[in-house]
């Protein structure tokens, strides 16, 4: 496993190097304060999803319930875990705010992490066929790292539904890849969160 653990530093920190780039082009500063990651190990957690969609007038979900339609810092501050929903996709899934620009999102989960609250994002969904291939798991564990860098999320909750439980390669790829990721921010001394829903094995 060292082999593949060291192309995957060096593939971590190649993409990071990019994104940082990216930011610095921009007039971005290199560390603001969605780059921390809040340790809330021995803390009391209330957590919540937030929706990354508008909502339906008809509603969602199994119970066609409706929601409010919030910016990420209008979540009420005792909620210190906020689930976005949902990284999702065929293939490597992925994600992207649906009503705002990256930059402005990432400064939304930076007013959180400055309040200490920490912002992950959730893969799957009740309606997300998420199905990863044998050797999926490095490309997996970098978009984490991509998703990490871009937007500033502190962790992943796993909300795998249905079908998608077993899918694939799903209980071999995740568990590697997650392994993979927070190996690499432990070294950079933080604490990348790994939450999962009930319905996951």
């Amino acid at each position: 496993m060292a082999k593949p653990i060291r192309w995957f530093e060096r593939a971590a920190d190649a993409l990071k190097a990019r994104i940082a780039r990216k930011r610095s082009k921009a007039g971005l500063p290199l560390e603001d304060a969605a780059s921390a990651m809040p340790d809330l190990r021995g803390k009391q957690i209330l957590m919540g999803f937030w929706h990354n969609w508008a909502p339906n007038p008809g509603g969602d979900g199994y119970q066609r319930g409706e929601f409010a339609e919030l910016q990420l810092t209008d979540v009420p501050t005792p909620y210190n875990v906020v689930a976005v929903a949902f990284m999702k996709g065929h293939g490597i899934p992925t994600f992207k705010p649906y009503a705002l620009s990256d930059d402005a999102f990432r400064q939304q989960v930076g007013v959180l992490n400055a309040q200490g609250r920490a912002v992950l994002i959730s893969l799957g969904g009740a309606d997300a066929e998420i199905e990863f291939a044998e050797g999926d798991e490095q490309a997996f564990a970098l978009e984490l790292v991509r998703l990490v860098e871009t937007y500033g999320f502190d962790g992943l909750d796993i909300d795998l539904e249905q079908s998608a439980i077993k899918a694939g390669a799903n209980a071999v790829v995740i568990p590697q890849a997650l392994k993979l990721v927070r190996e690499h921010y432990a070294g950079l001394g933080k604490h990348f969160i790994i939450s999962m829903a009930p319905e996951f094995p």
